[in-house]
Formats: structure tokens, sequence, C-alpha cells
């Protein structure tokens, strides 16, 4: 599996967990929900450090 694979299935899996829509998740990151759909589809070219690090503290990880 790739870093953007595993970016993406533990992004869904951390989100489902919350009991969050992407248009609830892409609020709380301030993102269009596009985004966040295309995080999920792995359809994002990289995911950078500030990115996981803004991620893990919305999902409280």
């Amino acid at each position: 599996m790739s870093y953007i694979e595993r970016i993406s299935y533990n992004f869904k899996r951390l989100r489902k967990l919350k009991g969050w829509t992407q248009v609830i998740c892409a609020a709380y990151g301030e993102v269009d929900k596009s985004y966040i759909g295309n995080i999920e589809a792995g359809s994002m070219k990289s995911f950078g450090q500030e990115a996981v690090e803004k991620w893990a503290k919305i999902f409280d990880c």
C-alpha cells in the first residue's frame, strides 16, 4: 500500500469513527467538501507534513 493509499484509507476510517460526513469534516478543516473527497479517493498528488499535523489535531490523534 502506497503512502497516499494509507493516508486515504486512514482519513476515511477516522472520519467515519467520528461519525462525520464529508461536509462536517470539511467544515472542521475549513476546506471544501471536494477536498475531502479527493483525499479519500487518493486522487491528490501529495499530502505533506503540515496537512498530516493539521488533520491529526482535528481528529484528536
